[in-house]
């Protein structure tokens, strides 16, 4: 369970995309739903503990307590609506289960359980790393613990720890191109530094695939962060299991510098080729390796690609990349042709810009995606 963003301390659920970050927890009271008419209260407690472990907990919407909440928009939106809004409180008026006390919840809480319907479902965030068992307990009316219930193990991990991140080096990448009076460039200093704080742990669970992500123009460092752990994120949920890596290239992030930021992004593309030959493959050589690359992380992408990476799959996402450096025969849709009559690009000029560019090398792939 990803703990990424410290928005727990909002105790809300501040958007849609917040639930990403929402796992399920149901509490099945089932044969002792009588005793909660003698006063019978009921909490929950940390045993086992290593860290700190915390979550805050909210209503489910769906009281069959499905994975709806992200799959389906009109159950998102009734999430952040009303009650299922807010974090659970205590009896004390606490509203996160940590290991330094009990959380017992308001005797009212369970006043629509019975016979017959036993069970509350809950979604829970992640509010502070750490590991243990999270216990059902069971109190008097006085407050004295008489019994414990079933328990759940949870290990609660800053998201950075579950997947690989990388950055392009040297950030930044200079002289540019229209600040030197050489026609060549220096690649010598052109690498990757994988970034270890805080370090990778490796599930017990992986699967042998490695996907790696290009993010595409205009990011800065923290967006292609959030960008990144978003991909994660929405993978994890399509029940991905392999080695997620980002990685990250200094684009230039001003409205004027798409044509510098691409020239950056070609030399760049040493980078990603050392880092996914050099780091990756030698970390996991009997993985499957692909890249998925949005926007101009295409061409950081096509640059390793002609600098001799080779990958099992590539997924072109919005690829700010010609169709034409892959295949001569793919620029006939109606719409792009109209536009070209109007206003030609170098593409159709005698030039013919980047075409069959990249297609002499696809070779080194073994299946090509593409999403636009």
């Amino acid at each position: 369970m990803p703990t990424s963003h410290r928005d727990h301390s909002l105790h809300e659920i501040v958007s849609k995309r917040n639930l990403e970050d929402f796992a399920r927890l149901w509490i099945d009271l089932s044969g002792a739903t009588d005793a909660l008419d003698w006063g019978m209260q009921i909490g929950l407690k940390w045993k086992n503990v290593s860290g700190a472990p915390a979550i805050n907990i909210y209503p489910s919407a769906d009281g069959d307590g499905s994975s709806s909440y992200v799959t389906d928009d009109a159950a998102a939106q009734s999430q952040i609506t009303g009650v299922f809004n807010e974090a659970v409180r205590d009896k004390n008026n606490k509203q996160t289960v940590d290991a330094n006390s009990t959380f017992i919840f308001k005797s009212d809480y369970w006043t629509d359980l019975n016979y017959s319907d036993p069970k509350k479902c809950f979604l829970f965030e992640g509010a502070s790393e750490g590991k243990g068992e999270l216990t059902v307990v069971f109190f008097d009316a006085n407050g004295n613990e008489i019994a414990e219930g079933h328990s759940v193990w949870l290990d609660l991990k800053n998201i950075k720890k579950m997947y690989e991140r990388a950055s392009a080096t040297p950030d930044p990448l200079t002289p540019l191109p229209y600040q030197s009076a050489s026609s060549t460039f220096d690649e010598s200093d052109i690498n990757y530094s994988p970034d270890v704080s805080p370090r990778f742990e490796q599930p017990e669970d992986e699967t042998p695939q490695c996907l790696v992500f290009v993010h595409g123009w205009a990011m800065s460092y923290d967006d292609s962060i959030n960008f990144s752990e978003t991909m994660f994120k929405r993978l994890w949920w399509q029940g991905y299991k392999g080695r997620f890596a980002a990685f990250r290239w200094a684009t230039q992030t001003s409205a004027t510098s798409y044509n510098t930021s691409e020239w950056l992004a070609w030399k760049y593309g040493k980078s990603l080729l050392n880092y996914v030959d050099n780091y990756l493959k030698h970390q996991m050589p009997d993985y499957t390796m692909n890249i998925a690359a949005h926007s101009m992380g295409n061409i950081v992408a096509g640059s390793a690609l002609k600098r001799g990476l080779t990958i099992d799959e590539y997924i072109l996402m919005e690829a700010a990349i010609p169709s034409g450096c892959y295949n001569d025969s793919v620029n006939n849709y109606p719409r792009f042709l109209n536009a070209e009559a109007a206003n030609p690009t170098p593409d159709t000029e005698a030039e013919l810009g980047y075409r069959l560019f990249i297609q002499p090398v696809l070779g080194n792939v073994g299946k090509i995606i593409s999403f636009f």
